[in-house]
């Protein structure tokens, strides 16, 4: 159909582009109005790009609604690149976007948003009649516009009321929703400072149950000590009276023979007189027994002073035993102690890690963008949080409130704010049989991106290989990462969300350097975090990393980045895992492992396969894995440093160097409790 003019509306100003038309049509300008245009069949694109290439004016009719509407940014581009004069009639008093201002600057504006609307259309007639040409005509009356017109003054002012009203409601569920989340928040506080009670309560018996068991081996040992003292005095004495009885009896024998001695007289003896023979041998006899008790006195004293000094030496080396096995029983203790508490140490690290990058992340998001910069808020403004982030500026914050969005987000080349209400009310998840990520940030040089679950189906398959450079997706995967982050990226943060059921991996990091803190990452089908690409070197700190499919982190292509204070639990392999076979021939930077708690994961803690320079592992806790607590497979010399680990209570080794050269393996790595090897596995 020819026609004068086309009008460009937003769908949700429709009552006034029918106005527009009756008036226009009204004084035989034809108009062309979408949809009522459009030949039932025809594609709806390629009608409005004729339709606009066949008007001699373009009627835009500016509003709240157009000015955040792309499709109206296409048509007015449409309507300058084919110069279709535009006449823009504003029926709201708002300033219009930077790309719809750059297409207007030089346009003049009608301002018809004072009312009533009826004498703004009329000068709209006019000034479209300059444009098109031919006579003026006097404008008839139009029953059927004005009360449309009527009807659409008391629906806007009822709008305003309700939108006042609403907004007055929205302030309100703001508030409770504040106080909901700062109550849940001290809930989850209380919650973990209860457990953390427990498990201090429960460590704490723990070592008092050592100490009684340490005290009951050395009370039986002073025991046993003791009875063998009295035991060995018991035969002391029974030895001294043997002895004694045995002295008594060559005594008494002595007497006899002195005695029938005495009883022989000799031949002096004969010729004496009887009164002094009998005198002389009283007072001999008397000296003999003297004499005989002397020697059984000194003997007697001898006996004792020995007895004595022998037990003064039995006690001596009994106290020296009972002091030794005390001071070797501390020994041994001690280092168990010490372990125990560097574990704690390394694990409540890490929990409060956790607990204040959360609160961090939370006073974050809500932090206000200062001008120019705006808030586009989901669904309040925009319907799908795509249409906000096509419609932000760089600096500009795109704000969900709680619900799930059936999408799948792309950030390409954008510095924006994504801000959920919280990763436990806000959820971006993949259409179901979509093979697309949740969150795809392409060229992200900076943002910030907090308060979200992203989550997929978990569907079947298997980790891309091939890469489309423009999106940073395998070509022909059959998963994708729940999230991916592709090129420059360095200054883009990820906290305080949640990254689960995705059939592949839950965070892609390729050739980029995001900071992921924070997160809680469950539940995929792969591995938690993958990082590849020489490019790439994430922080990746305080994050909570379980039940994934194999690794919780994985390092491959010869990426490096710092992993620091993260739990890594119930992981199907690794809980971190390290692969720099690419850094073969571009030797950079490797990633550094420190204070990670790497938990009853399906194979090792960590695992270590490096063809160059690896980095630094130190101060991890690995316990209670399926294979070793940190295993090394080093093809090349070598000069990490692997100290102040912790490996205990393992399937297999402690440390396995399955071949290891030139690395620095510490003095200050403490094992306990392990399976083949206990300690370390030498190189095999």
């Amino acid at each position: 159909m020819a026609h004068d003019v086309f009008v460009s509306h937003s769908s949700k100003d429709k009552p006034t582009a029918d106005a527009v038309c009756a008036v226009l049509e009204s004084q035989g300008i034809r108009c062309w109005v979408a949809p009522r245009d459009i030949i039932p069949g025809r594609e709806w694109g390629a009608s409005i790009v004729e339709a606009i290439k066949g008007a001699k004016v373009m009627v835009l009719i500016f509003s709240a609604h157009a000015n955040s509407s792309p499709q109206i940014n296409k048509e007015v581009e449409r309507a300058i690149n084919k110069g279709v004069p535009v006449i823009p009639m504003r029926i709201e008093d708002i300033v219009p976007t930077e790309s719809l201002e750059y297409f207007l600057s030089s346009n003049h504006w009608l301002d018809a948003f004072s009312p009533p609307l009826e004498k703004h259309l009329q000068r709209l007639a006019q000034n479209v009649r300059q444009f098109i040409g031919g006579p003026a005509r006097e404008v008839l009356p139009i029953p059927v516009a004005e009360h449309e017109l009527r009807e659409k003054a008391e629906a806007e002012k009822l709008a305003e009321e309700k939108r006042q009203l609403d907004q007055v409601k929205h302030q309100l569920e703001e508030q409770r929703r504040l106080m909901a989340a700062e109550k849940k928040k001290a809930d989850e506080a209380a919650t973990l400072a209860e457990n953390r009670k427990k498990v201090e309560i429960a460590e704490a018996a723990r070592l008092a149950e050592g100490k009684r068991e340490a005290a009951e081996t050395m009370e039986k040992t002073r025991r046993a000590e003791a009875e063998r003292r009295a035991a060995e005095i018991v035969e002391r004495e029974r030895i001294a009276k043997v002895t004694a009885a045995e002295i008594a009896r060559a005594a008494e024998e002595k007497r006899k023979a002195v005695e029938v001695a005495g009883d022989m007289p000799s031949t002096e003896t004969k010729h004496k007189k009887p009164e002094a023979s009998g005198a002389a041998a009283s007072s001999k006899e008397r000296n003999r027994r003297m004499a005989v008790a002397g020697s059984l006195l000194a003997i007697v004293i001898t006996l004792l002073a020995w007895m004595f000094i022998q037990q003064e030496q039995q006690q001596a080396k009994t106290d020296a035993l009972v002091a030794q096995a005390a001071k070797q029983q501390a020994a041994a203790q001690q280092p168990i102690i010490a372990e125990e508490q560097r574990a704690a140490k390394i694990e409540k690290e890490a929990a409060d890690g956790i607990r204040t990058a959360q609160a961090k992340a939370g006073q974050e998001r809500l932090a206000k963008p200062t001008d120019p910069y705006k808030i586009l808020s989901v669904p309040d403004q925009y319907n799908t949080i795509q249409s906000a982030v096509d419609a932000a500026n760089n600096g500009d914050t795109v704000q969900v409130k709680a619900g799930t969005y059936s999408e799948s987000l792309l950030i390409r080349q954008k510095e924006i704010r994504l801000i959920g209400e919280g990763k436990d009310v806000v959820t971006v998840q993949v259409p179901a049989a979509q093979v697309k990520p949740a969150l795809n940030c392409v060229g992200m040089k900076t943002g910030f991106i907090s308060g979200i679950t992203f989550e997929q189906d978990n569907a079947a398959g298997v980790m891309h290989f091939e890469l489309d450079k423009s999106t940073g997706i395998g070509v022909g995967a059959t998963t994708v990462p729940v999230v991916n982050f592709y090129e420059d990226g360095n200054a883009v943060e990820m906290a305080d969300c949640r990254i689960q059921m995705g059939g592949g991996v839950g965070i892609g990091v390729n050739d980029c350097s995001p900071k992921i803190t924070a997160c809680v990452i469950q539940k995929n089908g792969s591995e938690g975090i993958n990082v590849s690409g020489t490019n790439a070197a994430p922080g990746i700190i305080y994050n909570d990393i379980r039940v994934n499919g194999s690794e919780g982190i994985e390092f491959i292509g010869g990426a490096a980045g710092k992993t620091e204070k993260n739990v890594c639990e119930n992981n199907g392999t690794y809980g971190i895992y390290e692969d720099s076979y690419v850094r073969e021939t571009n030797s950079g930077p490797a990633p550094i492992l420190e204070a990670n708690l790497c938990r009853s994961n399906g194979a090792s803690g960590i695992g270590l396969d490096a063809y160059v320079t690896m980095g630094d592992v130190e101060q991890n806790l690995c316990e209670n894995n399926k294979k070793d607590g940190i295993n090394i497979d080093s093809h090349v010399d070598n000069h990490a440093i692997i100290d102040f680990n912790i490996c205990r209570d393992n399937l297999e080794c402690g440390i396995d160097l399955y071949s290891a050269k030139n690395l620095k393996i510490g003095d200050n790595n403490q094992f306990g409790g392990n399976g083949a090897g206990d300690k370390m596995m030498p190189p095999h």
